[in-house]
């Protein structure tokens, strides 16, 4: 059985401050790279999002507001960072796979990438759509 897509496949997914992403800020974030069902390259950051976690989403993804002031770099580095990773993987031919994508429209990371100049998709890619 022939496969959709042969090429690297980039799974994305962010730990928030709350549900909202409209208010919600970063505070970790995650790229694996998987190329023929291996994984090729896995990166992760704990943001400190400038603001308390709240209990709730602490209990979902266990990081606390003491952490991440203590161990996470400042979110909007963190955000320009995930973006600059992610374009990177884009412009190389990846397709990105992202869990609960319909709350990334309005996320940090999505207001840096829209700043980063990007060239036109290759012409392969140009009939896809999201799913």
């Amino acid at each position: 059985m022939a496969t959709w897509h042969g090429g690297a496949l980039v799974g994305f997914d962010l730990e928030t401050t709350g549900t909202d992403p409209g208010e919600s800020r970063i505070v970790t974030a995650a790229v694996v790279e998987v190329r023929g069902g291996e994984v090729h390259e896995r990166r992760g950051w704990l943001a400190d999002p400038g603001i308390p976690i709240p209990r709730q989403a602490s209990d979902i993804h266990g990081i606390s507001t003491e952490r991440a002031v203590a161990e996470g770099r400042p979110v909007r580095e963190v955000a320009e960072e995930v973006a600059s990773v992610l374009v990177g993987h884009w412009r190389r031919g990846a397709v990105l796979v992202a869990y609960n994508a319909a709350f990334y429209p309005r996320t940090p990371v999505v207001s840096q990438v829209s700043r980063v100049p990007v060239r036109r998709r290759p012409a392969a890619h140009a009939g896809m759509r999201a799913a």
